[in-house]
C-alpha cells in the first residue's frame, strides 16, 4: 500500500466520517463514488438524528461506510491520490499560525424563516477584531454563510478554532441551520454533544448569538470549557449590540478573559436595551455562572 494511502487513511480515523468525505468530494468533485458516499452518509445521519434507526443500526451502517471508503480510496489513480493527499496533509498558513486565536463565525439564514441582520453581525464584529488593540492575536477565519451541518464539520474539524460564533435561529430542541435547498434543518442538542466532545480540546469558547440557544451552550460548555447562548428571544439590534460590546472586550485585554468580556458586555445592554439584558448566559463545563 502506498505510503500517501497510509497517510490519508490515518487522517481519516482522527476526524467524522462525513468530514473525512467532504474533504474527498473537495479535492476530487467530479467522482461519483465519492459523491454517492457523501449522499449515503447524510441520510445516514439525518435517520439517527431522526431517531427514525437504532444506534446499532447506525453503527452497521457507519461500519459498511467506511469500508466503502476504503475500497474506493484504494481505486485511486496517482494524480487522485495525490490529490487527496494535498487536501489532507499539505501544510496550510493557518497550520503555522498556532499562536492566534482563530474565529470562525457560522451564519445560518434559511429562506423559511424571519431574516436576521446576520451579515450586519458579522461585517460589525469584524471589524472590532481589526480595530482591537490585540488584533495580531486574532485571526477572523472565512465565515461559513448559510451553513450546512456539512460546512459547520468541516470548519471545526479542519481550522481547530478557539471560538466559534453562532449568528442565526435557535430553539430549545437544537440550533438551525440550512439544507440543501436552504430551508431550516434543526440540528439537535445530541447532535451538537457529538460534535463538540469530538472537538473538545482546542474549541473554547462558542457563542450563540441565537434564540433560545441557552440549553445548547449548556450541553456544548461540557466539551468547550466556555459557551454562551440566550435564554429567550432576542433582537437584532441587542444581539449586535452585545456581540459588538464582547469582542471589544475579549480583542482589547492584554489576556484572553471570556468571562470578563462578558461582563462587560452586559453593560450596553443594561443602558441602552434593559429588558434584554439578562437575557445572555455563560456557562462554564456544565455550569451557568451568575453575577
Amino acid at each position: 500500500m502506498p505510503d500517501k494511502l497510509i497517510d490519508i487513511k490515518n487522517q481519516v480515523i482522527e476526524m467524522p466520517l462525513l468530514a473525512a468525505v467532504n474533504k474527498i468530494v473537495i479535492a476530487l468533485p467530479g467522482n461519483t463514488n465519492f459523491l454517492g458516499l457523501k449522499a449515503q452518509l447524510r441520510n445516514l445521519e439525518e435517520d439517527k438524528h431522526q431517531e427514525a434507526i437504532t444506534l446499532d443500526v447506525y453503527k452497521v451502517g457507519l461500519a459498511n461506510k467506511t469500508r466503502a471508503l476504503d475500497f474506493f480510496l484504494e481505486k485511486l489513480g496517482q494524480e487522485d491520490l495525490e490529490k487527496v493527499y494535498k487536501t489532507f496533509l499539505q501544510p496550510g498558513t493557518l497550520q503555522l499560525e498556532t499562536n492566534l486565536n482563530t474565529i470562525l463565525f457560522v451564519e445560518s439564514t434559511p429562506t423559511d424563516q424571519e431574516h436576521l441582520q446576520t451579515n450586519k453581525e458579522y461585517s460589525s464584529v469584524s471589524k472590532v477584531i481589526k480595530a482591537s488593540a490585540f488584533k495580531n492575536n486574532f485571526l477572523m477565519l472565512n465565515p461559513l454563510m448559510a451553513s450546512t451541518i456539512d460546512d459547520l464539520i468541516i470548519g471545526i474539524t479542519e481550522h481547530h478554532p478557539k471560538i466559534i460564533h453562532f449568528s442565526g435561529h435557535a430553539g430549545k430542541k437544537g440550533i438551525v441551520l440550512n439544507d440543501d435547498a436552504n430551508n431550516a434543518q434543526i440540528i439537535s442538542t445530541n447532535a451538537l454533544s457529538r460534535l463538540f466532545e469530538i472537538s473538545k480540546g482546542y474549541v473554547g469558547c462558542v457563542f450563540l448569538s441565537a434564540c433560545y440557544s441557552a440549553e445548547q451552550a449548556k450541553i456544548i460548555s461540557q466539551f468547550t470549557t466556555y459557551a454562551i447562548g440566550m435564554n429567550c428571544p432576542i433582537g437584532d439590534e441587542a444581539a449586535i449590540l452585545f456581540s459588538l460590546a464582547f469582542y471589544e472586550a475579549l480583542c482589547n485585554g492584554s489576556e484572553i478573559n471570556y468571562i470578563k468580556a462578558f461582563q462587560l458586555a452586559l453593560i450596553p445592554l443594561m443602558v441602552k436595551k434593559t429588558e434584554e439584558s439578562t437575557t445572555p448566559e455563560i456557562w462554564e463545563n456544565g455550569i451557568k455562572l451568575n453575577f
